[in-house]
């Protein structure tokens, strides 16, 4: 009963949280297909661009991706660890809870540096294909 509850108040703000690093993610993945696709269709020739400025814009796409990724994830652990904190020390949150959060935590954070790695990668392969 009291797991539910403070999932259903005390934790909303750990759920803020979760959302806005989520809607950080889609604009990061939204960035790595555009860059994605825009290096495709000047490969197909569908636009006639200049390798270099190819390279360039594909690259440049890439990066700002990353740094999205890297810039909600700093902002979400500092606010993720205030919210775990906030629930060990509440008398209604059992530890349970709080080890959640914190599972939760380490997964999304594993999952941002994988989706930066694989960036990374995509970045290397379309360097090397020019």
């Amino acid at each position: 009963m009291y797991m539910n509850n403070y999932l259903f108040t005390g934790s909303n703000k750990f759920y803020t949280f979760e959302g806005l690093l989520s809607s950080w993610i889609q604009t990061s993945i939204t960035l790595l297909t555009t860059a994605m696709l825009f290096y495709h269709i000047t490969r197909v020739k569908s636009i006639k661009t200049h390798r270099t400025l190819a390279l360039f814009i594909t690259v440049t796409l890439l990066l700002v991706s990353i740094v999205y990724l890297i810039v909600s994830l700093m902002n979400y652990l500092p606010r993720a660890k205030q919210a775990i904190k906030l629930c060990k020390l509440e008398k209604k949150c059992p530890d349970s809870a709080a080890l959640d959060l914190q599972r939760t935590t380490v997964v999304y954070g594993i999952m941002v540096l994988i989706t930066i790695i694989i960036t990374l990668l995509i970045g290397f392969l379309v360097y090397s294909t020019i």
